[in-house]
């Protein structure tokens, strides 16, 4: 050879070329996208701090038609955002209390929450009257929702007896894992 080359590569050098870039690539794409992979999986995990949560819900009973709204917060009676179900974590030690209310007006008043029997509560009992925390969650209740009897949850209107609500949004409550 004189130094001078014709253009022509071997397939020898070139799978060499092709191995190697092929191994930078996964080496480049194993440092940049596996870190933010990882952080993404880490983000859906649900992380407690296994302090029991005691969830503070109100039935809402609109005497128009007796339909009944549930809200719920973890914090206090009084400042309550709209939850579906509150979620209660099975193991945590969780419990509820419900309280109600009529037409949205001041104050609180009783209310019985009942589920449709044993096997649908999460709890130990499936019938509750209000004022009293309810909880925990059995420890072997399924995953899931968990909603209420229909015409079987009702709200003290005194002096008038207790409503049952005819038609319920967002009834009962949700156990996670």
């Amino acid at each position: 050879m004189n130094g001078t080359s014709n253009g022509k590569m071997s397939l020898a050098i070139a799978g060499g070329i092709g191995i190697l870039g092929v191994l930078v690539g996964t080496a480049v794409t194993s440092l940049l996208i596996v870190p933010v992979l990882q952080k993404i999986q880490k983000g859906t995990v649900q992380t407690t701090n296994n302090a029991p949560t005691h969830w503070k819900a109100v039935i809402n009973l609109n005497t128009n038609d007796n339909s009944c709204t549930q809200f719920a917060s973890k914090d206090n009676f009084g400042n309550t955002v709209k939850y579906a179900f509150p979620v209660l974590q099975k193991g945590a030690g969780d419990f509820i209390m419900w309280k109600g209310k009529v037409n949205g007006g001041p104050g609180f008043t009783t209310v019985h929450v009942e589920f449709p029997d044993q096997a649908s509560s999460p709890f130990t009992d499936y019938r509750y009257d209000g004022n009293t925390d309810i909880g925990p969650v059995r420890s072997d209740a399924d995953y899931g929702d968990y909603s209420f009897a229909m015409g079987r949850v009702t709200v003290t209107n005194p002096p008038n007896p207790p409503q049952t609500c005819t038609s319920f949004k967002d009834p009962g409550v949700h156990v996670d894992q």
